[in-house]
């Protein structure tokens, strides 16, 4: 009897330590495959944000090739309406009266005329403004001043000289050299 119940004991025993085995077994390669399918979820979540990342750069380049676009185009309208102010003509309206029409035609073409050549009679005023105060300063600089003085006096002269010209010429022509920036 005693042999039955160490038989039945040792089963028992030899029973539960095969079932803790396999419960271990089991218990690891149920962690393996739940690790392993954290593993392929997070790789999918990071191929996920890669993507929408990467949509995203392509969106916003898109988006900013469309807006240099429209900034090109909106700038070329703007280019084109600062020539046609400049070509603008008050010669396109005349009264039916000829002499009227003939005073009015006059007076707008004298319009006209001061309009279109105010930039570069300007420009070559200045210019010539320029070179002349040079020569003046240069000519007073001979006569009896002080060294400080004549310092003072060209330099105020040569700055405002300066400025004025500066401002012109890059006021005038400043804003048509973006004609030659732009890239399509």
């Amino acid at each position: 009897m005693l042999e039955i119940i160490g038989n039945v004991l040792g089963s028992i025993g030899l029973g539960g330590i095969t079932g803790l085995f396999g419960t271990a077994i089991t218990a690891y390669v149920n962690y393996k495959n739940q690790k392993l399918a954290f593993e392929h979820q997070e790789k999918m979540a990071r191929i996920d944000q890669e993507t929408i990342k990467l949509e995203t750069q392509a969106k916003i380049e898109i988006t900013e090739t469309e807006y240099k676009g429209k900034r090109d185009v909106a700038e070329s309208e703007a280019f084109k309406e600062s020539f046609a102010a400049d070509k603008a003509s008050f010669l396109t309206w005349l009264p039916e009266n000829r002499i009227a029409s003939i005073i009015i035609g006059i007076l707008f073409a004298i319009v006209d005329f001061v309009r279109g050549m105010t930039r570069p009679i300007l420009t070559a005023y200045l210019c010539i403004l320029t070179t002349w105060l040079a020569l003046q300063v240069y000519a007073l600089i001979k006569i009896p001043l002080t060294e400080d003085q004549a310092y003072e006096l060209m330099s105020q002269i040569i700055f405002v000289v300066l400025y004025l010209t500066t401002t012109v010429v890059l006021w005038w022509f400043g804003t048509r050299n973006k004609l030659f920036q732009r890239t399509l």
